[in-house]
């Protein structure tokens, strides 16, 4: 695709995650349940197998009043991630 098409994809993509109450993924943070559902693979195997890999990328903890709070990644970051993956 010729990237002025992939612009206006993208555009019109976060255009419409606005209209149904989504953030756009350059912005939105995922928790493990979202980025598990968007990698295809269970909560356990994405915190345990997939989450813990060097070339994944970090998270950032929220604060809690309780000490350790949730871990959240970029949403972007995730899907730029599985995109250097390997093609089979």
């Amino acid at each position: 695709m010729s990237e002025s098409v992939e612009q206006l994809a993208m555009a019109i993509t976060e255009q419409l995650a606005v209209m149904q109450n989504k953030l756009p993924t350059s912005i939105d943070r995922w928790g493990p349940d979202e980025a598990a559902a968007y990698l295809k693979v269970s909560k356990r195997q994405f915190m345990e197998r997939i989450a813990v890999l060097p070339d994944f990328p970090k998270g950032v903890r929220l604060p809690s009043e309780k000490g350790q709070g949730k871990v959240r990644w970029k949403a972007q970051d995730i899907i730029d991630w599985a995109d250097t993956l390997p093609k089979v």
